[in-house]
């Protein structure tokens, strides 16, 4: 087992299986991510590199659903207002179904990340 088959493991089927749509969509919008879980804090993390300043997306999965969030959300544009939070720049959404990932507004939000982390590079 790896570890982030290890990490998902504890989850609800139905949970897991959100976990990886998203964790798919992810790696499809930013095909060569760094991916890490990080069970101390219970998120997975995705990135151009393992640097701090290089992650562009976390899952962080709970009981009932699943945040796709995303490290520079405040600068992200989002007229659909699908994301969530207070912070300083993280934001996230909360995916409750398979069909929430397949929102086109979501993908279009996947897309303008890694357009964002990517640009000068």
């Amino acid at each position: 087992m790896n570890d982030l088959e290890g990490f998902i493991a504890p989850f609800t089927p139905s949970v897991r299986e959100i976990i990886e749509q998203v964790r798919h969509r992810i790696l499809e919008s930013l095909p060569d991510a760094w991916e890490c879980p990080y069970p101390k804090m219970n998120v997975i993390r995705y990135g151009t590199s393992a640097k701090m300043c290089d992650l562009v997306f976390y899952i962080a999965p709970h009981v009932h659903y699943v945040n796709l969030g995303f490290m520079q959300g405040t600068t992200l544009p989002d007229p659909e207002r699908l994301l969530e939070g207070t912070g300083k720049r993280l934001r996230h959404i909360k995916i409750r179904s398979l069909a929430d990932i397949e929102s086109p507004h979501l993908i279009t939000l996947l897309h303008s990340a890694v357009a964002l982390a990517t640009q000068g590079k």
